[in-house]
């Protein structure tokens, strides 16, 4: 069942923001002001995806709705949520807050998708990338320091390297099958459910290395539980500027690297999509959801409709491609 949590918002409140926004944009928006806008997630209270999603309604309450619900919808993988939202009424008063691999890797590795996501839906708006990093465990000597010494240590080994990611098809298995094809490694993928378990199970011996997003191993590398060999960004993260990617490794091509935007279902008229999406973008924006955001681990990347529709149909090209020369498919 879902649930809702209410950013309820005094008629003080709402009279100051109907007088911060231009005239033209207040006129466009003064009869959906009545309104509720849901933004749906498709995971459960308190992770990170719900805290971004609340953060951005509760800057958008009052602008662009009287009240912002946040809806979560989990399951699946987050497919439950995405599937909701496609079947949706196109009037700009339901949203999905996704990552980016729910609308371009889920369609190359699910043989019944219950979505189209470049016919489904209409982008809206990016809110924040973030990367993913390799790290190894106690499993691996010591001295092993550098992702070259990673490679070397591993072709000396009578067995494959084991590495965890959150999931079987998330952006990290796809991220440590490109290492291990590209550089020749042996390396077999080990699937878990969730970061959490991954993690730990790297942390304690039991598996060589993990591929997770940088904000969920950071405070790992800080104490010294993992050594982490590369990012996987395009360019060096912001939160381990020391670290080099896969791409300065020698690796070129070689990036996953995701982000969470809202989309709204397809046929959502462009006039609507362009307001909700301008709000949000400037909420993005600000310092104190900026602030917020970087906390949490994640880069502030605010871009509208446009720039949002061409990074999804180049990942969804580029990510169909991996995937296709892994020869994965889901069961499902």
């Amino acid at each position: 069942m879902a649930t809702r949590r209410s950013f309820l918002t005094s008629a003080a409140a709402l009279l100051a923001a109907s007088h911060a926004l231009p005239a033209s944009a207040f006129g466009a928006l003064k009869e959906e002001m009545a309104r509720t806008l849901s933004i749906v997630v498709g995971f459960p209270p308190g992770g990170s995806g719900d805290t971004m999603a609340r953060l951005i309604g509760h800057e958008a309450q009052g602008k662009i709705a009287s009240s912002v619900l946040v809806e979560n919808r989990p399951g699946a993988g987050g497919r439950i949520a995405v599937a909701y939202v496609k079947d949706a009424s196109p009037d700009g008063r339901t949203l999905l807050q996704a990552p980016a691999s729910s609308l371009v890797i889920y369609p190359h590795i699910y043989r019944n998708l219950a979505y189209q996501p470049l016919k489904d839906f209409s982008p809206v708006a990016r809110i924040a990338s973030f990367e993913f990093a390799l790290c190894v465990g106690p499993q691996v000597p010591e001295s092993i320091t550098s992702f070259q010494d990673f490679e070397a240590w591993s072709r000396t080994r009578s067995e494959p390297v084991t590495y965890a990611s959150p999931a079987e098809g998330s952006t990290g298995h796809f991220a440590g099958l490109m290492i291990a094809d590209r550089r020749g490694i042996p390396m077999v993928h080990v699937p878990y459910k969730g970061s959490a378990p991954a993690i730990q199970d790297t942390i304690g011996g039991h598996i060589a290395a993990c591929c997770n997003v940088v904000s969920e191993v950071l405070p790992h590398i800080k104490d010294g539980r993992l050594r982490i060999l590369a990012t996987t960004g395009a360019r060096r993260s912001e939160f381990l500027p020391e670290v080099p990617t896969l791409q300065e490794l020698g690796m070129e091509g070689v990036v996953a690297q995701e982000y969470f935007a809202l989309f709204a279902p397809a046929n959502t008229p462009e006039n609507v999509i362009e307001e909700i999406s301008q709000v949000v973008q400037k909420a993005v924006a600000s310092p104190a959801v900026s602030e917020r955001l970087r906390t949490m681990g994640f880069i502030p990347d605010p871009s509208g409709p446009a720039a949002l529709k061409s990074a999804l149909e180049e990942d969804y090209q580029r990510w169909g491609t991996v995937i296709s020369a892994s020869g994965f498919k889901m069961i499902e």
